[in-house]
Formats: C-alpha cells, structure tokens, sequence
C-alpha cells in the first residue's frame, strides 16, 4: 500500500550526522531508479563511497534538507552558494542565485508533489537569502527530467555538456516564483535555527 502524506504543512529539516545512510540509500535508489528508465543514462551511476563523501560534506555544511515520513527520510535537496565552475561562468552573475543538488524522493512516495515542494522551498531560501534566482544543473539527455523542470516554470538557460561530465543542462527560475501546490512545506520545530526561513 502506498503511504499517504499527512495534509500540509509537511516538515523539512536540516540533516543530521545520523541520516547519512538514510540519504545515501535515497540517492541509491533513485540511481537504480534511473538505469531501470534508461539504461543508456549514466546519472548518478556511482559506488556509494562518492554519495557519502558528498553527502557528509552537505550535512557537515548544514545546507542538506530531509523530509521525513514515519521516522523514515524520504526526500532531499542540497541548497548552497556553490556554483559550479564547471557550468556556471562569471558572466553568468553566480553570486545572484543559490544553487540545489542531488535532491531525490524515495519511489514510494513519487508523484505526491515533494520534488516541487522541495524546489518552491529552496526558492524561499535563496528570496530570504536576497538571491533573485534558484539555479541547478542536470543530466543533459534526460530530457524527460528537463521537461519536469519546465513544467515548474524553470527555463534551460543552456545546455553544454562536457566531454567529462554527464550533467550541462542549466536551469533557473527567480527565486520569487512558487508554485505552492500542496504540499507545502514548513521548516520543523525542533531543527537547528541555522538557515532560519520564514514558510
């Protein structure tokens, strides 16, 4: 049977050292998840030494969010200041947005509106944080992947991708742009008060 959220408000805090491998397993599955869609795509095709490096990084920063359902972890989004060198170039104007990463939502809870509740969350970070966009990069051949952003109202500012990196699809959208379908979001109340936003 297939669990049901709670009505709105649904709960995000920042991660915790101890929802590590809750995390790292997300992110696994949500790889399998993708390889069983499309075998030729390779995005996030890694071992998990590679997840929990950057994942303890996220936590250790206090900029990895989790959205818990019966003690379970069963979404995430990185949201951060760090733009990718790779991708974004100065004429871009980097230090105008906040940047989100690796997020995922575990398959049993897909289709209930926690990736764009995430997205619409991070949007209110970056707003807080006076950064006009919230910008992200994604695989460039998932092509169904970049029609789900378009359908939030993010626009593909280009699609580069390098001989090296899989990803080179850049999206954005301004930070003041929300969709607010439910579910929406609120920080809890026992989280830490680092990264303090107003929902």
């Amino acid at each position: 049977m297939t669990p049901v959220l709670p009505a709105t408000p649904v709960l995000i805090r920042p991660a915790v050292m101890s929802d590590l491998t809750q995390v790292v397993a997300l992110i696994a599955e949500a790889a399998r998840w993708i390889r069983q869609l499309d075998p030729g795509l390779a995005q996030w095709q890694t071992d998990d030494c590679w997840r929990r490096n950057w994942v303890h990084l996220d936590i250790v920063a206090g900029t990895l969010w989790v959205i818990e359902d019966a003690g379970r972890v069963v979404a995430t989004i990185t949201v951060d200041e760090w733009a990718d060198a790779d991708f974004w170039k100065p004429e871009d104007d980097v230090l105008s947005a906040f940047y989100c990463h690796r997020m995922a939502v575990t398959r049993s809870h897909a289709g209930r509106g926690l990736g764009s509740a995430m997205l619409d969350w991070a949007s209110r970070l970056a707003e807080g944080a006076g950064r006009p966009l919230l910008r992200f990069d994604a695989w460039s051949t998932n092509h169904a992947l970049h029609q789900y952003y378009k359908g939030l109202g993010f626009e593909m500012v280009r699609n580069e991708p390098l001989e090296w990196r899989g990803s080179g699809a850049l999206f954005q959208r301004r930070s003041a742009v929300r969709l607010d379908d439910p579910p929406v979001l609120c920080r809890s109340r026992t989280a830490p008060l680092d990264w303090q936003v107003a929902a």
